[in-house]
């Protein structure tokens, strides 16, 4: 079943294991496997049912119990995942993996204070764990605390000096403080000691887009597509530097054969949409996005890209109702809310967008290093518009908000 899963032969690993379950229905090994397999193919519902089966079987089995808190933090069921971990840890008080598992689950709704805590408990009981440093230095990173983070991570090195996650952490944290030459440098030694790693020449062609070396980019990832000809991940990473180059039909033709090898990929759907526009081809990328929001109709960014979309044509209206509707789905969204109010300055309703736009500041007040500069622009304009550029400027400061791009100051 194993070998079938790993080669994405999710039918044939399905039948395997429930002619397994047949021989003995109690194997909960046997139902661990076969949770995995429809996680695998997104049937959450059946795998958690799969999970419960097993804990009606053996209330305290601690991998029935960590592989349920993963099926519902893939379907964003924080809070049903966070109880499954307590339960876990009630059981089992050192149990490493569920003390990690909740941590990424605090994460993930931005609660980072207590991911840190978990984690560092966790730390406490076993101060060589790679993987708690690890998680630790994402926490740190999500928080923009690049040197706590570095830190971290320089540890995890001491401890396993030929640790690959860490490496390539270490490279992340280099990359978000643009300290590209660094994180090249990390990316590179990776590679020595481990030339096959498919993550390390992802992340390197990053690097390389990121200081506009695209040659070296391409390069970087052609290599690793004779490594690995179907990996996706590369083929999206190829897609973009061809777009950065307005290399638009190398562009589509890398994206369109990602789609023949996974026609439901998400992310090349949004890619294949984003070169469309860039091309002017509104109609095409119109459907593209139109077909994603038939697989996923909550897809926040496929709604964003939608409106850009409908925005491009003036078609105003069409851009404030799916950015509207995707607003009722997640009020938060930075993109949705900044593209609302430029549908309303081209619509001459300044006030509409300053409103919005003032509303979201002062809502988020305790995160404004995580106001975008194109947020905080879009908010000038209107004001521009209304004649109140310079109370908006003053605001701004008040605020404490910054342009972080010396190229938008």
């Amino acid at each position: 079943a194993r070998v079938y899963q790993a080669q994405g032969r999710y039918p044939e690993a399905e039948k395997v294991l429930n002619d397994l379950l047949k021989l003995d229905p109690n194997s909960l090994q046997a139902r661990t496997e076969l949770a995995k397999v429809y996680q695998a193919q997104k049937k959450y519902p059946e795998a958690e049912k799969v999970l419960n089966k097993c804990l009606g079987i053996s209330p305290n089995d601690l991998n029935s119990r960590t592989e349920l808190a993963k099926v519902y933090q893939t379907q964003g069921k924080y809070p049903e995942a966070e109880k499954v971990l307590k339960e876990c840890l009630n059981i089992f008080p050192n149990d490493l993996d569920s003390r990690t598992e909740l941590a990424r689950v605090y994460q993930a709704q931005g609660r980072y204070p207590e991911a840190e805590k978990v984690l560092n408990d966790l730390l406490k009981l076993d101060p060589n764990s790679l993987q708690a440093r690890t998680e630790l230095a994402k926490v740190y990173q999500a928080q923009k605390k690049y040197p706590e983070a570095e830190k971290v991570l320089k540890e995890c090195l001491n401890i396993f000096p030929n640790d690959l996650d860490s490496r390539t952490e270490l490279a992340r944290v280099y990359q978000a403080q643009g300290r590209y030459p660094e994180a090249e440098k990390v990316l590179k030694e990776c590679l020595n000691i481990f030339p096959n790693d498919l993550d390390s020449r992802t992340e390197l062609a990053r690097v390389y887009q990121a200081q506009k070396k695209y040659p070296e980019a391409e390069k970087v990832l052609n290599d690793l597509l004779k490594l690995d000809s179907e990996n996706l991940q590369a083929r999206t990473e190829l897609a973009k530097v061809y777009q950065a180059q307005k290399k638009y039909p190398e562009a589509e033709k890398v994206l369109n054969d990602l789609l023949k090898l996974d026609s439901e990929n998400l992310q090349a759907r949004t890619e294949l949409a984003k070169v469309y526009q860039a091309q002017k081809k509104y109609p095409e990328a119109e459907k593209v996005l139109n077909d994603l929001l038939k697989l996923d109709s909550e897809n926040l960014q496929a709604r964003t890209e939608l409106a850009k979309v409908y925005q491009a044509q003036g078609r105003y209206p069409e851009a404030e109702k799916v950015l509207k509707e995707s607003l009722e789905i997640d009020n938060k969204q930075l993109h949705a809310q900044n593209e609302l109010a430029r549908v309303y300055i081209a619509l001459g309703l300044c006030r509409h967008a300053r409103e919005i736009i003032l509303t979201y500041m002062r809502t988020n007040q305790c995160q404004f290093d995580k106001v975008g500069d194109y947020l905080i622009l879009t908010y000038l304009n209107a004001c521009s518009q209304m004649g109140r550029y310079q109370e908006g400027v003053e605001f701004v400061d008040k605020l404490g908000c910054h342009l972080v791009s010396p190229q938008l100051a």
